[in-house]
């Protein structure tokens, strides 16, 4: 968890610094989500148990594995050379 909050900062750092990246909105608001969710599962554990933490975590990893393997796939109208 702490090589994840720190990478994200190192991009946080980058792109405030003048970084490649054209919207770096969404480098800057990883930074904050990362927290709240961190937050959000520490109150989760300190008032339920742990199986209770892991449901909503299992839940949400499947949920982005499933959207990030539906939108990498090559079929789609994104995957299409723009002329």
């Amino acid at each position: 968890m702490l090589a994840s909050v720190v990478s994200m900062a190192a991009c946080l750092v980058g792109a405030l610094a003048g970084g490649a990246a054209p919207r770096p909105g969404p480098q800057i608001l990883s930074v904050p989500a990362t927290f709240l969710g961190a937050l959000a599962g520490a109150v989760l554990l300190a008032h339920t148990g742990l199986v209770l933490v892991l449901v909503p975590t299992l839940v949400l990893l499947v949920v982005t594995s499933a959207a990030a393997h539906r939108l990498s796939a090559s079929d789609g109208p994104w995957a299409e050379p723009q002329a």
